[in-house]
């Protein structure tokens, strides 16, 4: 009989394998497993500030915030929580078996850098509604989206841009200004003319003149022995200008000048230039001097010439004309004043109705405007204007009833329809005016042809 330890005998075979069954049972309870052979599990609830995260555990999407997570093996676990415009959320959590855990977390937003920079530099910023400070200026708490920024500053006009924040890459926006205001240069040969704008003194020639108001703007440059210098400027804003100017000397003779000017002058009813007008070498006597402009009433007077005199005449005119502001129904309409063609009305950014059409220096008293467009009607109307009066008048045509089309929605007498198309509607059906004013639908489903008609 063997009776070496380790001879496997019955008894002894049993022996061996109760102990084994009993160091993997207390293996298993010392790893976390249940008696069943599984892994204990936790629960894990997480909230997010603001909701909708999505949230990866150990790398994977497991759903969005908030969320319960109710079979999370006990341990450690890497949690992320994303959202668009928010910064990436990152923690360990470790969970015990059986255990319930709530975790709170909150999103950071992304936030971007702007700088903003003007010319010239000073501008005050607005971005959204709220003021911000002065270019050049770095904002760097502009959440990710787009933002309508307004620049402002004096005799500038204001500028509005739009920006749309997308990361934290630094983003740059530069805008230049434009001016509310003109520039002007002057200088004279000879220098030393003062200058007069609308009659207010500015110096003497040369001389740079900025933030003058835009529009038609009188210049006058005056110095002793020379002729007064007059020229009608229309300035732009954020314009420079340069006028130069040659003095002309005082003749022996007669000098006439008008304001406004430009006026026709005759000498003893003889043609003799424009206004301002610098006559020479007259014999002595007396002339009849007579200015006409167009707007204005005419004016006469004797002027006695000694002999080497240099006699200067001023006359201010008097205006005896008016201004008419048209606004036609519709745009693109032949103007006739009077029997003569002045222009045509241009489309505004509506083509129903025109743009202002102003006819200056219209004499005062009655007038008569007629107005012509192929396809419509205008009856003539007579108008008063006084003289300095600004008339403005809104006139409608009317349209006349020239048949264009033919719809058939099949071939007997009452399937035809003629009349003028009004509109195509994008189902196929069509608006058409059969008679003056009266307009019918006619379904697509119903239309078999569409013909076009010649139009005299």
């Amino acid at each position: 009989m063997n009776t070496h330890p380790n001879s496997h005998t019955p008894g002894n075979a049993r022996r061996l394998l109760t102990l084994g069954w009993a160091v993997v049972l207390l293996s298993a309870i010392g790893c976390g497993w249940d008696l069943a052979g599984e892994r204990e599990t936790a629960e894990l609830t997480v909230v997010s500030a603001p909701e909708g995260a999505q949230l990866f555990v150990n790398g994977e999407l497991r759903g969005v915030t908030p969320l319960v997570l109710t079979d999370l093996p006990a341990g450690t676990h890497l949690l992320e929580a994303r959202r668009s415009g928010y910064r990436s959320y990152v923690r360990t959590v470790h969970l015990f078996a059986g255990q319930k855990t709530l975790h709170e977390l909150t999103l950071e937003p992304v936030r971007g850098l702007l700088l903003i920079e003007s010319e010239p530099a000073g501008a005050q910023v607005v971005i959204g509604d709220a003021h911000r400070g002065q270019t050049p200026l770095l904002v760097h708490d502009l959440r990710l989206g787009t933002y309508r920024i307004r620049l402002r500053a004096d005799n500038y006009f204001p500028r509005e841009l739009t920006v749309n924040i997308e990361g934290r890459t630094p983003q740059r926006v530069y805008t230049k200004l434009e001016s509310d205001t003109a520039s002007l240069r002057i200088a004279s040969e000879p220098a030393g003319g003062e200058v007069r704008i609308d009659g207010a003194s500015y110096g003497e020639t040369p001389v740079t003149i900025d933030r003058v108001r835009t529009g038609e703007v009188l210049v006058e440059i005056m110095r002793d022995g020379f002729l007064p210098y007059q020229r009608e400027l229309r300035l732009r804003s954020g314009q420079e200008y340069r006028l130069d100017a040659d003095l002309i000397p005082l003749p022996s003779g007669l000098t006439v000048s008008t304001s406004p000017p430009d006026a026709r002058v005759y000498i003893n009813d003889q043609h003799a230039g424009e206004s301002p007008l610098s006559l020479t070498n007259l014999a002595v006597g007396v002339y009849s001097v007579r200015v006409d402009r167009r707007g204005f009433a005419p004016q006469e007077r004797a002027v006695e010439l000694a002999s080497g005199a240099r006699r200067i005449e001023e006359f201010r005119l008097e205006r005896t004309s008016g201004t008419l502001v048209l606004v036609t129904e519709p745009a693109g309409v032949e103007v006739v004043l009077n029997g003569e063609r002045v222009g045509t009305t241009q489309a505004g950014t509506s083509e129903v109705i025109s743009e202002p059409f102003t006819i200056d220096y219209v004499a005062a008293g009655e007038h008569r405007l007629q107005l012509l467009r192929a396809g419509y009607t205008h009856r003539p109307r007579m108008f008063e204007l006084e003289a300095n009066q600004t008339l403005s008048l809104h006139e409608r045509l009317q349209r006349r009833f020239v048949p264009d089309t033919r719809v058939r929605t099949g071939e007997r007498a009452g399937e035809v329809f003629t009349g003028v198309l009004i509109q195509e509607h994008p189902d196929g059906s069509i608006d058409l005016e059969t008679r003056p004013g009266i307009i019918m639908t006619l379904p697509a489903e119903d239309i078999r042809s569409v013909e076009p008609l010649p139009v005299r």
